[in-house]
């Protein structure tokens, strides 16, 4: 007996094309917005919650400061300071000086905190003292063994060194510049006193003191005085040889001291007329009969002629 025919025929040809249907578009996905984490009170009723706590432990001073005072700490400050605390944990601890300590506590005190075992120990790096400042070497050696005997740490003595220098540069500096300002005020005052005459009379003031120190006049001349400047260089020394020369000067014309080696020449002697000819100081001083500068003015005046016009 043959099997029944059980295959689907196939659907008859209309001429029509089937619709296409889109898929339907996935759901997107819902994201939940994450909620942000709710401020921690500085002072969530800490006071209520120090109020619970055991009797000894709640009472404790050290809660003062977390609810009491214009802005109380609350339980924000006191977890931070737990947490502080508990970073301490481990760490060395350092015995806190006090009346009994001896001088051995001391110096286990201050090294504990960082001082060298001895002055020699400190580092100061890249100090280098400015040749203004005036340093001295043996001063910087006693000030560093003082200061290692009352404590200091590298650090310490470093900034100790540094400011000290500074400081004294800032003073030497002062001082340069009041000294100058002297120094220019008494090279002021002698040229308003020699006017025309200045350079012959320092000229003269020279002359004075090779012959007072002959051959070591070089090296005298460069001794250097307190205030920085040379002897040669100072305006009381200047007037004091130039003085000194106008006086042999005068000796010598008036024949007290013939042969002087402090003598003008003529041609120094014409420089100085020439000079004081042309000072309207000096002309006016000549031209006052009763003026107090004249008579030493017309003694010079003379000297000077004498010098370049001999009979």
């Amino acid at each position: 007996m043959a099997a029944p025919d059980v295959s689907i025929p196939d659907a008859p040809d209309t001429g029509d094309t089937p619709d296409v249907v889109d898929p339907a578009p996935p759901t997107p996905e819902v994201v939940a917005t994450p909620t942000p984490p709710a401020a921690f009170p500085s002072t969530p009723d800490f006071a209520a919650v120090r109020a619970a706590m055991p009797p000894g432990i709640g009472d404790h001073k050290i809660f003062d400061a977390y609810v009491e005072g214009e802005e109380p700490r609350g339980i924000r400050g006191l977890m931070e300071d737990f947490i502080g605390a508990q970073s301490l944990v481990g760490m060395e601890k350092i015995t806190r000086p006090n009346e009994k300590f001896t001088e051995k506590d001391w110096d286990k005190f201050y090294s504990e905190l960082g001082r060298p075992e001895t002055p020699d120990g400190y580092d100061l790096g890249d100090f280098e003292p400015r040749p203004e400042s005036n340093w001295d070497p043996n001063l910087q050696k006693a000030m560093m063994q003082r200061l290692h005997s009352a404590g200091l740490t590298n650090a310490q003595m470093n900034k100790t060194m540094r400011d000290f220098e500074e400081v004294q540069y800032e003073n030497n500096e002062r001082a340069r510049a009041y000294v100058q300002s002297m120094h220019d005020a008494a090279e002021r005052s002698l040229r308003e006193s020699w006017g025309a005459g200045y350079d012959a009379m320092v000229n003269g003031g020279i002359r004075a003191f090779k012959e007072a120190f002959g051959e070591d006049a070089e090296a005298v001349s460069q001794i250097v005085l307190p205030d920085g400047h040379t002897i040669a260089d100072h305006p009381l020394f200047v007037k004091a040889f130039a003085e000194l020369a106008g006086k042999f000067s005068e000796d010598a014309f008036t024949g007290a001291r013939p042969g002087s080696g402090f003598a003008w020449t003529r041609e120094q002697a014409l420089d100085i007329i020439e000079q004081m000819n042309n000072d309207p100081h000096i002309i006016e001083v000549l031209a006052t009969r009763n003026h107090p500068e004249r008579k030493e003015i017309q003694h010079k005046r003379d000297a000077a002629y004498r010098t370049a016009y001999p009979e």
